[in-house]
C-alpha cells in the first residue's frame, strides 16, 4: 500500500509579500503535525518552494531525520505520477497550498473529491491510500489546535 499525506501549509503571516513566513500559530501547527505523525513511519517530505511550505514541513522532516524535498506545484499532475513510481508501497507527506492539495487529492482518487480549501482553512490533513488491487481511498484528518 502507497500512502500519501497532504496538507496545506500552516497559517501564514499577512505582511504584504508574495512569500510569508508562518506566524506563531502556524509555527505550533506545524510541530503539532510533527507531533501527530511522530509514530508514523516516514519515507519522505515534499513542499513547495514557498517560505510558508517549507517552515510547515521541516518540523516533520527534522523529527524523521529527512530533507524537505521540493516540488514545483504548477506541474503537480506530471510530479506525482513520478511520485507513484519512486515511493511505491512506501508513506510521504507532502506539504501544499489551498488549491493544490484539493488538486492532487482529487488527482490520485482519479475523482473530484474536493474543491479548492478556503484561506481560512489550515487544520486539514488527507490521507490517501493507494493498494495494490487498484483501490484508493481518502480519510480526512482535523488537526486542531
Amino acid at each position: 500500500m502507497t500512502t500519501i499525506i497532504l496538507l496545506r501549509h500552516a497559517e501564514k503571516a499577512n505582511n504584504g509579500t508574495s512569500d510569508p513566513p508562518l506566524t506563531a500559530v502556524g509555527t505550533a501547527r506545524a510541530r503539532a503535525v510533527a507531533g501527530l505523525l511522530s509514530n508514523t513511519p516516514i519515507d519522505a517530505v515534499f513542499s513547495s518552494n514557498y517560505l510558508r511550505a517549507r517552515s510547515t514541513a521541516q518540523p516533520l522532516a527534522q523529527q524523521k531525520g529527512l530533507e524537505v524535498q521540493l516540488y514545483d506545484p504548477r506541474k503537480q499532475e506530471e510530479w506525482l505520477k513520478k511520485l507513484l513510481m519512486e515511493y511505491e508501497g512506501k508513506t510521504v507527506v507532502v506539504v501544499g497550498h489551498s488549491n493544490t492539495v484539493p488538486f492532487a487529492v482529487n488527482l490520485l482518487l482519479k475523482e473530484n473529491k474536493l474543491q479548492a480549501l478556503d484561506e481560512s482553512e489550515y487544520e486539514q490533513l488527507y490521507v490517501v491510500t493507494l493498494s495494490q488491487d487498484g483501490s484508493r481511498n481518502l480519510l480526512p484528518l482535523k488537526l486542531e489546535l
